[in-house]
């Protein structure tokens, strides 16, 4: 079975947060929030992959562009298909990476202290 090994490396700039969780200074609320956001993107992209494997059959991310250097001649590289023998059935590792958090100016001049319901 094909195994490929993805990694997403993102940035974050977050502009408001409603729940008025101070994320911007305190450092235990800020790896929470980077575990949390980083948990539901690779849980989004593993669905997304696996409707693209089964409904779809078709891959939208130019990985076989990659791949076709592994194969000795272009012969060798139709025969094998890409779409429909080696990407629906390719298990597929991802890997998100938040790189970096940034916190608008909005939330930095918020007074929490200050802000009722």
């Amino acid at each position: 079975m094909t195994e490929i090994n993805v990694k997403v490396p993102f940035q974050l700039e977050i502009l408001a947060v409603p729940s008025l969780i101070d994320y911007s200074s305190n450092k235990k609320n800020r790896e929470l929030l980077k575990k949390a956001i980083e948990s539901d993107a690779r849980r989004k992209s593993e669905d997304f992959v696996k409707k693209t494997q089964n409904e779809y059959k078709e891959e939208p991310f130019y990985w076989s562009l990659y791949v076709r250097k592994y194969f000795k001649t272009i012969k060798e590289y139709e025969k094998a298909n890409w779409s429909k023998n080696i990407y629906p059935y390719a298990h597929i590792n991802i890997e998100v990476d938040l790189e970096k958090i940034e916190f608008g100016n909005l939330i930095r001049s918020t007074r929490f202290s200050e802000v009722a319901d």
